[in-house]
């Protein structure tokens, strides 16, 4: 009995011994997990206040040199001042969406973190895409974020949103939000009463809190890079002057590839065209897009397209659906020249084609609109042009 008790004893100590074993080694490991928290939310801390001196308030200055009553956000990209911001906040919204009876203002003031107020001019617009470039003007060097690519993100990948929503800080610091990227390459159609502006192609969608205010500011990947521009708040419906539709914890923000290929242009005082097929397009269950309708004399009239043509690339580039197709044409300057490969019946076959513009004219007045788009020679109505066929060019 004594043996059976000692063993009983034995394996309960050693069942203890084991217990407290585990319980140091969970707390060792309770304290390394909360340790690499710790450094993790150091490391985050460190990027924002790294990053903050970067982001912008951007107020329009009213024709009587007034301030304008509320303020977008933007952020520096060179250390000569040149900074982004959306087009509608450099427009000046008499209506909305009414940009084009009013314009952009020319004049603005910035907002630096910590409360020093400089004065910037307008470089160029993309209205399409609700970009603007402009110009602060600083004796010093200005701190300014670095360019990175919105090709590289992924779905989940935590980001930064960072602005100056409602103008809650009078220093204008920064407020900061994280969220995940929730979707990538999106296509929102025109806002406003004019739907050729503020059309947001290959969009990045987030779920990082935006409010009105953080219009035109910063978005940034974990590396601090600029990946976007922060520009529309939720899907919405408009009917004249009304919004009938708008749902919240929805952001959008223009992509920084996309911007890059118009910022030279801007910089040079122009306003930008993205380019313009011409043909509405609708799902095509084996992929591609099918198109639905030609606009008379647009070039994809122009390049011989026909209705039911189903487009399975642009560029080389593999188009998903109607909006993909968007995405990819909208991305190029107006005056491109594309490869589109086609699918027509049971055949398919790459067809040469030169975009033209949305805008299509100049309403800047602080350059001209350089549209290198040239029509060229349309095919015959009465002749069918072969698959895959060139129009001929105009003779100089």
């Amino acid at each position: 009995m004594k043996r059976v008790w000692r063993m009983v004893l034995g394996v309960t100590a050693a069942l203890v011994l084991a217990g407290a074993g585990r319980t140091a080694m969970g707390a060792e490991s309770a304290e390394a997990q909360l340790a690499a928290a710790e450094q993790v939310e150091k490391a985050r801390v460190e990027l924002v206040a790294r990053l903050s001196p970067t982001v912008i308030s951007v107020f329009r200055v009213k024709a009587n040199g007034d301030l304008a009553d509320t303020a977008g956000s933007g952020v520096i990209i060179s250390a000569d001042g040149y900074a982004l911001t959306n087009f509608h906040v450099a427009a000046e919204p008499a209506r909305r969406g009414a940009f084009r009876e009013t314009g952009p203002t020319r004049e603005f003031r910035v907002g630096l973190p910590g409360g020093k107020i400089l004065k910037a001019k307008l470089c160029g617009v993309d209205r399409t895409g609700d970009v603007a470039l402009i110009k602060i003007e600083s004796a010093a060097p200005l701190p300014f974020a670095r360019q990175g690519s919105n090709g590289r993100l992924r779905v989940g990948e935590w980001v930064i949103a960072m602005g100056n929503p409602f103008l809650i800080a009078t220093d204008f610091r920064p407020t900061v939000s994280f969220g995940v990227v929730s979707g990538l390459h999106r296509y929102l159609t025109g806002d406003g009463l004019f739907q050729k502006d503020l059309i947001y192609a290959d969009a990045i969608q987030i779920d990082a809190a935006l409010n009105p205010g953080n219009s035109g500011g910063a978005l940034f990947n974990m590396a601090g890079e600029l990946v976007g521009i922060n520009g529309r708040i939720s899907p919405r419906q408009v009917e004249g002057l009304k919004v009938q539709k708008k749902s919240g914890g929805i952001g959008f923000a223009v992509p920084i590839d996309g911007i890059k290929m118009f910022l030279e242009e801007m910089k040079a005082g122009h306003e930008v065209d993205r380019g313009y097929l011409g043909a509405t397009s609708e799902p095509e269950e084996e992929g591609g897009a099918r198109i639905e309708s030609i606009t008379r004399d647009s070039p994809a009239d122009l390049f011989g397209l026909k209705a039911g043509d189903v487009v399975l690339r642009v560029a080389g580039e593999a188009v998903r659906g109607p909006g993909e197709l968007e995405n990819l044409i909208q991305l190029h300057p107006a005056g491109t020249r594309l490869v589109l490969k086609i699918r027509r019946g049971g055949k398919v076959f790459e067809q040469n084609v030169q975009l033209g513009g949305i805008q299509a004219t100049a309403a800047l007045g602080v350059g001209e609109l350089r549209n290198p788009f040239r029509t060229e020679a349309a095919p015959e109505k009465d002749k069918e042009p072969e698959p895959g066929a060139k129009p001929e060019e105009k003779k100089e």
